[in-house]
């Protein structure tokens, strides 16, 4: 499950299709391999619908047909702390994990800052999770995150994936 469902307004358009790759991959391109890669024999986009269409574009043949894999849904889930930006407050899904280090929910909380500048506003994100329909399993990381909130973050984050591809983690061009 990739939640990519923002509008953009910090960074001042659709980061999701916006390319950050040498060969023009956007971040989804990232999610959706490294998904891939771990095994995961689906994936599930929670987008805008105004997003629909150019994503289904975006990878239109570029995905390996789905196999006789099990179709289990995980995330990754990273120390708050170190997804925050630099350039201005951001906004994000804080999960709460529950036993089995399964996703008891997602609360989004917008306005964060390396400070106490938090509000909480309800989020129906995780509607599924509340009635019982589907665990989500969070799997811990202590791999750096990178992202895009505002226009200036983009070139860290251009780097970021141009050190990935040449250290050999991501193939170049990626598909």
């Amino acid at each position: 499950m990739i939640l990519a469902a923002g509008v953009g307004s910090r960074f001042g358009g659709f980061k999701q299709i916006d390319p950050i790759g040498r060969h023009g991959e956007i971040s989804l391109d990232y999610e959706v391999h490294d998904a891939w890669r771990a095994g995961f024999g689906k994936i599930v986009f929670v987008i805008r619908p105004e997003l629909e269409a150019p994503i289904r574009e975006h990878f239109a043949g570029k995905l390996p047909a789905d196999s006789e894999r099990p179709h289990p849904y995980a995330m990754v889930g990273f120390p708050l702390r170190s997804t925050l930006s630099s350039h201005g407050t951001v906004s994000r899904g804080v999960c709460r994990i529950g036993p089995g280090d399964l996703l008891a929910s997602v609360v989004e909380h917008t306005k964060i800052a390396a400070g106490p500048d938090g509000r909480m506003i309800d989020d129906q994100g995780d509607g599924l999770i509340r009635r019982g329909e589907c665990t989500v399993r969070v799997l811990p990381t202590s791999e750096a995150w990178f992202g895009m909130t505002y226009p200036e973050d983009r070139p860290e984050v251009q780097a970021s994936i141009r050190a990935l591809a040449d250290a050999g983690v991501y193939p170049d061009p990626l598909w």
